[in-house]
């Protein structure tokens, strides 16, 4: 199954900028701003909070005097952006076995997400238990 279009765009406008990246030619909320929160946005998230029902839903902060806070979100960076170039390698190949291969990483990596945002919000195996059930 391939990426949606806004993912694809995502990953080629990633792709283009990889190098200023590289070179720290963009800062850290550049990069939120324009390739994660666009990410999440493309995956239905609501990262702006516009939708009245989320009103509520309490927000997780980063306190960046907490090293476990900057770890999380770290890893959080770390793992949109492997998502990223998986579906974007994913894009490119021809062959089943590497199209099989990569799907189990997206797999893999949307697993770690997945436990992340759990571990952010402190859900208990009960409560995982009934998000991932409700996903089905």
């Amino acid at each position: 199954m391939p990426a949606p279009e806004p993912i694809l765009s995502l990953i080629e406008r990633f792709e283009f900028h990889r190098q200023a990246y590289i070179l720290g030619n963009y800062n850290e909320t550049q990069l939120l701003r324009e390739f994660v929160d666009k990410f999440f946005s493309a995956l239905s998230w609501d990262v702006d909070n516009n939708r009245d029902y989320l009103k509520d839903f309490p927000l997780i902060t980063i306190n960046p005097n907490d090293p476990d806070d900057i770890a999380r979100h770290d890893r959080m960076v770390t793992h949109v952006t492997q998502m990223l170039n998986l579906n974007k390698k994913l894009q490119d190949v021809r062959l089943e076995q590497e199209k099989t291969m990569l799907s189990r990483q997206i797999g893999a990596t949307d697993g770690a997400i997945d436990k992340l945002v759990y571990e952010l919000y402190g859900l208990t195996w009960e409560e995982i238990s009934v998000v991932e059930g409700s996903a089905k």
